[in-house]
């Protein structure tokens, strides 16, 4: 949705998002108690009836926009977003200002998000702390590049972009599928290795965590 094409407003966007969408990216101004046309107000279980995990999943929120992450403000609109029972599942942004290059589609805090969206979808780092924790690795030799447009915002924006979630949590960059998984059937006693195969239709799988389970018996 871009205002240069046609005017949109807050309710369009609460409309749109309750068709079901994965994930928001925006790129806009914003302070503590206002993001993406929306404020504090309009962020209520009411109005994303639809992201409930139920009828859609809930969403993730990443934005460029000043403020709107200032957890130390009571309460920033981030807050809210990932407090009510539907909607956001976190939220990444700015707890001070966001940046960008006057007249370009380039800007301090787009970089940090390219490079967020590279670690999920090329590096299949699909925990969310794992992928912003990525996004800040891969930014740091640049943080005081000579020649910004504005010198010292990328480092600015390194320090203030935090994710509001549970950082452990996996994203969804795919439709689930149904994994087949081919294994030994005992772990014996000094084996360093334990190899699984994880097929799809025959096919190998990739970035897909194989977490081994031992029943246990408490007695009281």
């Amino acid at each position: 949705m871009y205002d240069e094409v046609s005017y949109w407003s807050g309710t369009d966007l609460i409309n749109h998002l309750n068709q079901g969408r994965s994930f928001l990216h925006h790129s806009g101004h914003a302070n503590e108690t206002y993001v993406m046309k929306l404020s504090n107000s309009d962020i209520t279980d009411a109005n994303f009836s639809h992201l409930n995990g139920v009828i859609h999943n809930y969403a993730l929120v990443y934005t460029h926009g000043c403020l709107c992450g200032a957890f130390d403000y009571d309460d920033c609109i981030a807050e809210k977003m990932v407090n009510i029972s539907n909607f956001a599942a976190a939220f990444v942004g700015n707890s001070r200002y966001g940046w960008f290059n006057e007249g370009q589609t380039e800007g301090p805090s787009i970089h940090l998000e390219r490079e967020f969206v590279d670690a999920m979808y090329t590096d299949g780092l699909l925990r969310i702390g794992r992928a912003h924790s990525e996004s800040k690795a891969m930014t740091a030799p640049w943080v005081n590049a000579p020649g910004q447009w504005e010198q010292g915002a990328l480092r600015w924006c390194f320090y203030d972009c935090n994710v509001l979630g549970d950082p452990a949590m996996a994203m969804w960059t795919k439709e689930p599928m149904t994994v087949q998984a081919a294994y030994q059937a005992a772990l014996p006693l000094g084996v360093p290795t334990f190899p699984v195969t994880v097929t799809n239709n025959g096919s190998p799988v990739s970035h897909v965590n194989c977490v081994l389970m031992k029943t246990m018996l408490f007695m009281v």
